[in-house]
């Protein structure tokens, strides 16, 4: 009996985490982001090739919109300190400096912090029973950067939400 690559390789698929996201809009003249209002999921998953894939959806029609290849190390998860209700995430991308942004959907914000970590874990080990090859030193001086733009964005953010905040006053 022969076996396909296609079913042996179905058992490399991993799903490490997926949760109710939006998106967030960045106008690029202006670092200001905005919510997109559609209803989202973002999930990461360890696809046959062996690559880490985050993906975001949309919920109502069922289509992938981002599939971002990342490779260990190449990336972060964090929470956007300053947003205005401390719900918007970044993905920043090390090598290209790019930057997605997201709003968690989910009306209890008790996981936020869990899937901050699952995603920053999976990004770091994408493919189970490697080991870690994550070296924490070697990213200083791109991180630097990265974190200089990673600031104006921030920075756009709660300028908008002071805006509207003035605006609705």
């Amino acid at each position: 009996m022969t076996t396909s690559f296609s079913e042996n390789s179905k058992d490399l698929k991993k799903e490490h985490i997926k949760f109710k996201a939006g998106k967030m809009i960045r106008d690029g003249t202006t670092n200001i982001v905005k919510p997109d209002t559609r209803k989202g999921m973002i999930f990461l998953r360890t696809e046959n090739d062996g690559l880490l894939h985050f993906y975001w959806k949309d919920r109502t029609t069922d289509i992938i919109e981002e599939d971002l290849i990342i490779f260990p190390g190449e990336a972060e998860f964090s929470c956007v300190k300053d947003s205005p209700n401390g719900r918007v995430f970044a993905l920043h991308f090390k090598s290209s400096f790019q930057i997605f942004f997201f709003w968690m959907q989910d009306l209890n914000s008790d996981k936020d912090e869990y899937y901050v970590n699952k995603i920053n874990e999976a990004i770091k080990n994408p493919v189970v029973g490697e080991s870690n090859k994550y070296d924490k030193d070697s990213k200083v001086s791109e991180t630097q950067f990265f974190n200089n733009e990673y600031d104006k964005c921030v920075k756009a953010v709660s300028l908008e939400s002071e805006k509207e905040n003035t605006e609705t006053n």
